[in-house]
């Protein structure tokens, strides 16, 4: 391949290099209620595990909840 090649190449333009900057910073009004609420709840327990283990698929919201 040749890098005049790389031109024709499809690109993703949601996944360009900087697309990470343009993320939500938080979650939007009204989604994830129950999820953080599990969440607060685990954190507030006395009796609660040491970790809370949240885990999905690509792109579903992890790393905004966090």
């Amino acid at each position: 391949m040749h890098i005049k090649d790389l031109s024709r190449l499809q690109t993703a333009k949601q996944a360009a290099f900087d697309s990470y900057d343009n993320q939500h910073i938080e979650c939007l009004p009204g989604t994830r209620i129950d999820l953080l609420r599990e969440i607060d709840e685990w954190a507030k327990s006395p009796h609660g595990k040491c970790i809370f283990w949240l885990n999905g698929m690509a792109g579903t919201g992890k790393s905004t909840i966090s």
